[in-house]
């Protein structure tokens, strides 16, 4: 005597009509009770309908209803467990179920979707599990559960406003790569696509070796498809710029070397005795401009600046000696922060003093007196 069908159950109906309502949380309950209830009288194929029924009142209460996830994916993990166990059966005894692949589509993008909520940091292994185990039911095989990982991959990539969306879409990039390895030939062009979506993402994520790592994913995609227009033209321009980025590393070295040896003569010349003037003053001009030059080589290389104490005595003489005899009058503004002066330098020329804190300088700066 053939078993009667799932559908010919009105409680059945009754429930779905909970269910087709978006009432998830209250379908699904009662789906279980009828699960438990009937499972020993129904053939493989209802059980998996029902069975899928059960998983997608779970997960759909958790992401369309806004239901807590603590009780409920545990319920979606068991239930679909359950449900890819009973699925070669029920694929093999009711054709019917081969018609159409939408159910486990549904349900592994489903499966993705939590880890990504709810399990991040083990979404690259659990992602991994799970899709191959859609991919062992061998009527599903892995074009189904490579085809919605590859959906996922790029819906995640351009998913914004979701944070950590570029290290989810990371994680099941290399999903992809693992598990379609064995399928090097059937899947090297999407393969390639997967090997540049990584390479774009640690490109523009930038950070330390971010260009080396980019490189070895185009050239493995080159390898596969060396055809690949994008691969070969986003190459050129890592390339390019590797090349500009070692010329301007050199620049900088030759000429901090050239600085320092004109900041050196300088102070050579200005270290002699009985230097006349304007001489003197056109030198000590010409080392402050390459102080200056100092300051901005720094900032361009984003270089922080490297202070020292300084005598400030000292630099008012320099600065007030040569006007001694023009009888010129200097006032000076102090600020910044360090030590006071124990007491005000007596320097001729120099009319007043007003302090702000105390007086400091950096290495280098440019003078402005």
């Amino acid at each position: 005597m053939e078993k009667k069908r799932i559908f010919q159950y009105p409680e059945f109906e009754i429930i779905r009509d909970d269910f087709t309502r978006g009432r998830y949380s209250e379908a699904l309950p009662r789906f279980r009770e009828l699960y438990d209830t009937l499972g020993h009288e129904l053939s493989a194929a209802d059980k998996a309908i029902l069975l899928s029924r059960i998983a997608n009142c779970a997960s759909d209460a958790i992401l369309t209803q806004g239901m807590d996830h603590g009780p409920l994916i545990g319920i979606f993990w068991e239930y679909l467990e359950k449900y890819l166990d009973i699925a070669p059966q029920a694929l093999e005894e009711d054709q019917r179920l081969r018609g159409s692949d939408d159910e486990p589509k549904k349900r592994l993008r489903e499966a993705l979707e939590l880890l990504i909520r709810h399990d991040r940091e083990q979404l690259r292994d659990k992602a991994g599990l799970w899709v191959r185990r859609f991919a062992g039911v061998e009527i599903w095989g892995f074009k189904l559960a490579l085809d919605v990982l590859m959906e996922k991959i790029n819906e995640e990539r351009i998913h914004f406003a979701r944070e950590g969306h570029a290290e989810n879409t990371r994680a099941m990039a290399h999903v992809y790569i693992e598990v379609s390895e064995q399928l090097d030939q059937e899947y090297r062009y999407s393969r390639a696509t997967v090997m540049n979506i990584l390479s774009d993402l640690v490109y523009f994520e930038g950070g330390k070796d971010s260009d080396k790592v980019a490189l070895s994913w185009l050239e493995r995609c080159l390898e596969i498809n060396p055809d690949d227009l994008f691969a070969k033209k986003r190459k050129e321009f890592i390339e390019e710029r590797q090349m500009v980025e070692e010329q301007i590393r050199r620049f900088r070295h030759d000429t901090a070397g050239a600085l320092a040896g004109i900041k050196g003569t300088l102070e050579q010349c200005l270290s002699l005795p009985s230097s006349e003037e304007p001489l003197s003053r056109y030198l000590r001009t010409i080392r402050t401009e390459v102080e200056h030059l100092y300051g901005v080589h720094r900032f361009i290389h984003e270089e922080q600046p490297d202070y020292q104490w300084i005598d400030a005595e000292a630099i008012l003489t320099e600065i007030i000696l040569p006007h001694d005899n023009q009888h010129a009058r200097f006032f000076l503004t102090v600020s910044g922060s360090g030590q006071k002066w124990e007491q005000i330098p007596r320097i001729s020329g120099l009319q007043s003093i007003t302090w702000s804190k105390m007086l400091w300088k950096p290495l280098n700066a440019k003078e402005s007196p």
